[in-house]
Order: structure tokens, then sequence, then C-alpha cells
């Protein structure tokens, strides 16, 4: 994984609220790459894994497919009358 890779996901990562596992995982990481330059394999999967995680979750709940299209009211409401406990729609409008 390149410095440019790293940096952007930590930025994103560190924007959401993490658990303390994830963050304390986090700072090992950056203290990792800032001392060897690089990262080992398992490091950036696990990485990658949760940073994947966060970005599913936000597409997920956040997308605007996803959220209910408004209703078009209609032009003119129908007229409801009540007649023995039913309502029954007015035809004669």
């Amino acid at each position: 994984m390149d410095d440019r890779r790293l940096s952007c996901i930590l930025i994103r990562l560190k924007a959401d609220e993490l658990t303390m596992r994830v963050r304390q995982f986090i700072e090992a990481v950056e203290k990792y790459f800032s001392e060897k330059g690089v990262l080992i394999d398992q490091q950036e999967s696990i990485l990658e894994g949760i940073y994947r995680g966060k970005i599913w979750i936000r597409k997920t709940l956040f997308n605007q497919n996803n959220l209910p299209r408004p209703r078009a009211l209609p032009q003119k409401l129908p007229k409801f009358v009540l007649l023995k406990s039913k309502v029954v729609r007015n035809v004669s409008v």
C-alpha cells in the first residue's frame, strides 16, 4: 500500500465514529508505517476491510436511491362521507 492510499483511508476512517479497538488499531498502523515505511499484508487487509465496511454502511444507509420518494399530491382530493361507521367515497363530486 502506498503512502497516498494509506493517508486517504486513514483520513476517511478518522472522520467516522470508531470503536476503541479500531481506533487503537489505526494508531498502531500509523505508528508502524511511520517507523518502517511499509505495512505488512495482514495490516493492509484488515485496514482495507474496515474501510470497505464503513464505505458500504455509508452507501447503504445514506444513498439517495434507498430513500422513499415523495408522492405527488393528487390535483383534487376526493370527498369522503361517513355512513353507518363506514367511510364511503362520494361519487357525485
